[in-house]
């Protein structure tokens, strides 16, 4: 007999269970802008006044290492990852890239050739002239929107920056156009963990557009930033610059979506081209995780794991006549601000994503092993690109829809199983490399220095040792006389530059 058969059963039946109602989050903030108090609302977090009293704290500009060990405390959740501003400044980052150029040459070669002034000076001018001469575009390291930025074919005329490192980076001359126009792509990448690494793109994005039609590299167009410049910020000055009017843009700014599906009508098949574009994502974003790992662990306590730091990164994509994306460079802390239509739409779904992937794990009854499954539900306008392994057809295996023209919908469908397998190889490769790197300077260093090195030490240890290149040739040649004088801690790992 149950319970339920015997005399006056209603008396015996077990209290309903009552749903124990969740604390909501509490987040720390200073920020006004509205897509991020937007995001707040829509998670249901209270906003405290005291940054120890948050379990989430948001900045809007990037923090140094030191800077993050006072402001985040044991078990609280940052949105910015520490020293990544330094990592993706335009000079440093030229430099990773041209050093896994060296090592990967065939997988590094969606990054134009960048030169660092000074240090590369010999090396550019070097450079053997073709029949057509070389243009070059020219940046202040730490310049942003558009500052400062040039053309030149003469290099021998480049004063180097006061202020700094120029960058000076090859100019793609065949560019695909819109309607006549030079655009380049605004992307956004959310960076939940460096190890193991986790990596989400929004299936939206800027489309953002030059203001005058182009008419080549010529003498008399070489100086018309309103022509090459394709910053939002420099051209909506021109007067030839047209507001959007619609969600999906218009005129000088639009969206991916609308990209998409603007080049499915012009014929074109664009799952190849966003299959490249997840592998630029995922390449760029390893090439910098053994130092996302170093400047992490350095502000890790007890009870810390690498999910601590989660970051939005803008990658710049451009286009060029055969479709083949070519990354321009990665921006530590794009814009939030939403003056049109356009940006607050694409803006408040970057948000209300980022905090639900970003924050998984604050509360106790978030277990680890739920993670993936939470991921699938729960990302919404963001798809999976980083590690490959949990998509075993190319797409992203989470959302069940996703938008007319995205990315998303379209991305894996031309996926082959050989393109597939190189890369998933390629990263076991460079996971393997990366865990090389991590126990070589153990060895050499220690872990304790290790934790307290900057990410500029921890490249700078790399080229002293012999393995990865410096673009000067000076250094260069310091580099390979050092090698002759002590054994290089990496040749266990390497032979001739060569995994």
């Amino acid at each position: 007999q149950t319970y339920r058969d015997l005399p006056c059963s209603w008396a015996m039946e077990p209290d309903p269970v009552r749903k124990k109602r969740r604390t909501p989050l509490r987040i720390y903030t200073i920020s006004g802008k509205p897509v991020v108090l937007d995001g707040i609302s829509y998670m249901k977090w209270d906003s405290v006044s005291q940054r120890d009293q948050g379990d989430i704290i948001w900045l809007d500009k990037s923090v140094s290492v030191e800077t993050t060990r006072l402001l985040c405390k044991e078990r609280q959740r940052l949105n910015k990852y520490p020293g990544m501003r330094e990592l993706c400044n335009k000079a440093p980052f030229s430099r990773t890239m041209f050093r896994l150029q060296s090592l990967f040459p065939e997988e590094f070669d969606f990054y134009p050739r960048t030169y660092c002034i000074p240090g590369d000076e010999a090396a550019l001018r070097s450079r053997p002239a073709g029949d057509v001469p070389h243009t070059y575009i020219v940046k202040p390291s730490a310049g942003c929107q558009g500052d400062g930025i040039y053309l030149t074919q003469d290099v021998s005329r480049l004063k180097p920056d006061p202020n700094g490192t120029l960058v000076v980076q090859e100019y793609i001359p065949n560019p695909f156009l819109i309607d006549g126009f030079k655009f380049d792509l605004r992307l956004y990448v959310l960076v939940l963990c460096p190890d193991p690494l986790r990596v989400y793109l929004l299936n939206d994005g800027l489309v953002r557009l030059a203001t005058q039609r182009y008419q080549g590299v010529l003498p008399h167009t070489l100086m018309n930033a309103y022509m090459h410049l394709t910053n939002y910020s420099l051209n909506k000055d021109s007067a030839g610059f047209v507001l959007p009017t619609t969600a999906e843009g218009g005129g000088s700014k639009r969206s991916v979506v609308w990209v998409n599906k603007w080049l499915q009508k012009q014929g074109f098949d664009i799952g190849p081209m966003w299959n490249e574009v997840h592998k630029i994502i995922a390449k760029s974003l390893l090439a910098l995780q053994p130092s996302m790992i170093t400047n992490l662990q350095s502000i890790q306590g007890p009870e810390d794991d690498y999910w601590k730091c989660f970051q939005l990164i803008g990658f710049d994509v451009m286009l060029d006549r055969d479709l083949k994306p070519w990354l321009l460079e990665a921006n530590a802390g794009p814009s939030l601000d939403a003056d049109t239509a356009l940006d607050l739409d694409i803006k408040t779904k970057i948000m209300r994503g980022l905090f639900k992937l970003g924050c998984y794990g604050i509360l106790p009854q978030q277990l680890p092993e739920k993670r993936p499954e939470y991921e699938r539900k729960n990302c919404g306008d963001f798809e999976l690109v980083y590690p490959p392994e949990d998509s075993p057809d190319g797409e992203h295996s989470g959302a069940d829809s996703s938008p007319a023209g995205s990315p998303t919908s379209h991305s894996g469908s031309s996926t082959s199983s050989k393109s597939l397998q190189q890369y998933s190889d390629f990263y076991s490769t460079f996971l393997w490399l990366n865990s090389a790197w991590k126990d070589c300077f153990n060895h050499a260093c220690g872990h304790r220095c290790r934790f307290e090195m900057t990410s500029l030490k921890f490249c700078k240890f790399a080229r002293d040792c012999g393995v990865v290149r410096s673009g000067s040739a000076s250094t260069r040649s310091a580099s390979q006389g050092a090698s002759k004088t002590r054994p290089s801690p990496f040749s266990m790992y390497f032979t001739n530059n060569t995994p």
